[in-house]
């Protein structure tokens, strides 16, 4: 007959009695740890969860076998620097000199990076960093051929005495 165990918590409280796996599963929930003081039944004699004979991980085909955040979502660590947003440079692209829709695109990537760093998304922010950047770069770039297209288009037209 395999012993049971009622588990003692540190307020005095008694739970249990529990067999064997109850108390590893407990444990793979971090609801005990080695410390945690168990009286075995029936003998009365007292132990802690560490001095069990237990298996080394957890029970084969556990639903904490492997743990959900290390296995769908790999660990990020934060850059060491803050990521830029280029807000600035996109508003100013879309307003002063710019392509409009090109600008507005900037202004939506610049506006979600901040968010995705402080969600932990640091591939993400960094990913919508740079394309805040590319489309700030875009838009001015359009914006500066369209405006020296004109002065060239106002010179030539002003030159010739006919005008707009």
């Amino acid at each position: 007959m395999n012993p049971t165990y009622v588990f003692i918590a540190s307020d005095g409280n008694r739970y249990g009695p529990s067999s064997l796996e109850e108390l590893n599963q407990w444990f793979m929930e971090g609801r005990i740890t080695d410390e945690s003081e168990l009286e075995e039944m029936p003998s009365g004699r007292r132990v802690t969860y560490g001095q069990l004979s237990r298996p080394a991980g957890p029970p084969p085909g556990s639903v904490y076998e492997t743990p959900p955040s290390t296995a769908a979502y790999p660990r990020q660590f934060a850059p060491s620097a803050p990521i830029p947003n280029h807000l600035a440079k996109a508003i100013v692209s879309t307003v002063c000199i710019g392509c409009l829709p090109l600008g507005i695109m900037a202004i939506v990537q610049s506006a979600q990076v901040n968010g995705l760093a402080a969600s932990g998304q640091y591939e993400r922010a960094q990913e919508a960093s740079r394309k805040a950047d590319t489309w700030s770069n875009w838009s001015i770039g359009i914006g500066v051929v369209i405006l020296v297209l004109e002065i060239v288009l106002r010179v030539v037209a002003g030159g010739s005495g006919k005008g707009f």
